[in-house]
């Protein structure tokens, strides 16, 4: 298999961040929203809830993420799949803080072995937390693929042509359609698939 460079996003792609920050905003402000309602990346903000939002991600960074769910049934296993394809391990690269690389290591390595036998391949994950960074300073990074719920990201991809993403269906970037390099997915199982595609259509 072809060489390639996979980035992988961690907050909305790997697991369920979403749920977690509703569940806060809920508690604190007694709404009722749920992750259908984040329909739009800047819901927060014209919501009034921005700081919160970001009160929430330093609260994460500190305190950890185990209480964060995965994002579906697949995504560990698909993550094992996709390590024994490619002929380097992907690296899990967000916007995060670096503060927040800890937590992250911490989540994979619990849920990995969490009332199963343990699924993950590669015991040396690099997680890279490059700071609130915008889209466009992820997509300059020597990645040939993205898997990343930003519709940030798959706005720019037109003007990255030699690389591509795999976007979750989620309701913040229910906008951006399928195209020559996005390919959207519903569920982690269809993602070592695509990625075999992908490699082969890149070679």
């Amino acid at each position: 298999m072809k060489n390639i460079n996979i980035a992988v996003d961690f907050d909305g792609t790997i697991c369920r961040t979403m749920d977690f920050i509703c569940d806060q905003i809920n508690f604190k402000y007694n709404k009722n929203y749920t992750h259908k309602d984040i329909d739009r990346w800047t819901f927060w903000e014209e919501s009034g809830h921005e700081k919160d939002f970001w009160d929430i991600y330093t609260y994460m960074d500190t305190k950890g993420r185990l209480m964060l769910q995965p994002y579906d049934n697949y995504v560990l296993k698909s993550l094992s799949e996709i390590s024994l394809i490619t002929e380097k391990p992907f690296d899990i690269l967000t916007a995060n803080d670096k503060a927040a690389a800890p937590s992250i290591y911490k989540w994979i390595t619990y849920y990995n072995g969490y009332g199963k036998d343990e699924v993950f391949s590669y015991p040396n994950i690099v997680v890279k937390c490059l700071g609130r960074v915008s889209p466009l300073e992820k997509l300059k990074l020597d990645y040939n693929l993205y898997i990343d719920d930003s519709p940030g990201i798959a706005k720019l991809m037109k003007k990255f042509p030699d690389k591509r993403l795999l976007l979750p269906n989620t309701p913040w970037n229910k906008e951006i359609k399928n195209s020559f390099n996005v390919r959207r997915f519903e569920s982690w199982k269809e993602v070592p698939g695509l990625v075999k595609n992908i490699i082969k259509n890149l070679n």
